[in-house]
């Protein structure tokens, strides 16, 4: 029973965790958050018939 009890309080420390992190991905809440984005990484190489996908994330988000 204690070895629940123990997997319970870490699992809601882990999601008060993520919480927090995510209400403090912007640092003002009263403006919108500006995105930074990182370089453009290619996902598929274009070909003679098909289309490249290129993709950046934000790097404040994670």
């Amino acid at each position: 029973m204690s070895t629940m009890k123990n997997d319970l309080l870490s699992l809601f420390v882990c999601l008060l965790t993520l919480l927090i992190i995510g209400l403090s991905a912007c640092e003002d809440d009263d403006q919108p958050c500006e995105h930074a984005y990182g370089s453009w990484t290619v996902t598929v190489h274009p070909g003679c018939e098909t289309t490249g996908i290129r993709v950046r994330e934000c790097t404040k988000m994670w």
